[in-house]
């Protein structure tokens, strides 16, 4: 029987699930979802495609992928590998010193996808039954990256500053005639176009021969005219902006003036970004911004601490004596029954709920 589903909002439910027809999560539930997101209210879409950023460190050996996130925007994946360990960031390997940043951790290949991990923050702990407990810390560039968040927040001032007397510009110049500068950039924005028009037909005129006749020569014919193509675009690209540049020019004296120190202000802004993660990159020097340390438990002083020498031994306590239990007479088997002058409950005794001594547990005694 087929039913209608409005919502997939249940995500992907478990086999056990399925016989749960009356539940809600049933209702909106899928037993296979592969390759797809569950948005918060409902659909589902296709997932992310994936980027090619470089080859594993230990490529012929296993090599697992875990997300370090500590916020929307700062967010890591961490490349286990033979008991390495490398850090992508933004799509991109972590480097130090002009190399790609690799660092020893004690986790074989074949154990990788052994580890469990849950992240608070800034420290991430692992574990595995076969190794002790280890942190994996980031550690804070203190002061740079202070610098780095507060030039960060220039730059988007900055930018939204020049964006708006690009916007004043582009509103006054409409209204101008042409100068001498745009009529210019006008006539070379038109040229570069007709010849993208010219370099886009010859090449698909030596792509259709290619096809019809694929040899050596009519790939090169085909690989030169994509170099005519390609350059053609970029220079039709360059001369639009050209005309824009020149368009935003054409306006008054305080406009321009007013432009080109929005636009002065927005470089300065973002040499001062790049300047400030250059100093919290050295800040973090080799480390590379994080450090893995073991746990060491100390009992005696309270919750564990990473990288700390332990303060206290916890040494096992001797075997205890076991004393074996005396009887009356010394009898070394309990008697058969338990005399007391209060109760007389014998362990044949019908005056108790009980069958055997005081409560249900067997026949009673006195040590």
């Amino acid at each position: 029987m087929k039913k209608t589903s409005y919502s997939f909002v249940g995500g992907e439910v478990s086999p056990e699930f399925w016989g749960n027809v009356g539940d809600s999560k049933y209702q909106s539930g899928l037993a296979v979802c592969e390759n797809m997101v569950v948005k918060p209210h409902g659909p589902v879409e296709n997932r992310a495609g994936t980027k090619f950023v470089g080859i594993c460190q230990t490529p012929s050996t296993k090599n697992r992928l875990i997300p370090f996130v500590f916020n929307q925007n700062q967010a890591y994946v961490l490349e286990f590998g033979n008991q390495t360990l490398r850090f992508i960031v933004k799509g991109a390997l972590v480097q130090s010193g002009g190399a790609v940043l690799v660092k020893e951790t004690p986790y074989l290949a074949q154990d990788v996808f052994g580890i469990k991990y849950v992240q608070s923050y800034d420290v991430m702990t692992l574990v595995h039954p076969s190794y002790p407990p280890y942190e994996l810390r980031r550690v804070s560039a203190g002061a740079a990256n202070d610098a780095l968040i507060s030039a960060q927040a220039n730059a988007a001032v900055a930018s939204n500053a020049l964006a708006a007397a690009r916007a004043t510009a582009q509103a006054e110049s409409v209204n101008n005639p042409p100068n001498a500068a745009v009529l210019a950039a006008q006539a070379a924005y038109d040229s570069a176009v007709q010849e993208t028009t010219l370099a886009i037909a010859l090449f698909d005129a030596a792509l259709a021969l290619y096809n019809a006749n694929p040899n050596p020569a009519t790939a090169n014919n085909l690989a030169s005219k994509q170099f005519l193509q390609d350059t053609a675009i970029s220079n039709e690209r360059a001369a639009n902006l050209a005309l824009i540049a020149a368009r935003e020019q054409n306006v008054s004296p305080a406009t321009l003036a007013a432009l080109l120190a929005a636009q002065t202000a927005s470089d300065n802004a973002n040499a001062a970004v790049v300047a400030a993660q250059n100093a919290v990159a050295a800040a973090n020097g080799a480390t590379g911004g994080f450090v893995l340390s073991p746990i060491v438990f100390t009992p005696s002083v309270g919750p564990p601490t990473a990288g700390a020498a332990p303060v206290a031994q916890v040494t096992e306590a001797p075997p205890e004596t076991v004393v074996p239990p005396t009887y009356p007479n010394n009898n070394p088997t309990p008697p058969d029954t338990y005399n007391d002058s209060n109760d007389n409950i014998g362990a044949n005794d019908t005056s108790d709920q009980s069958e055997s001594g005081i409560g249900s547990g067997g026949a009673g005694y006195s040590p």
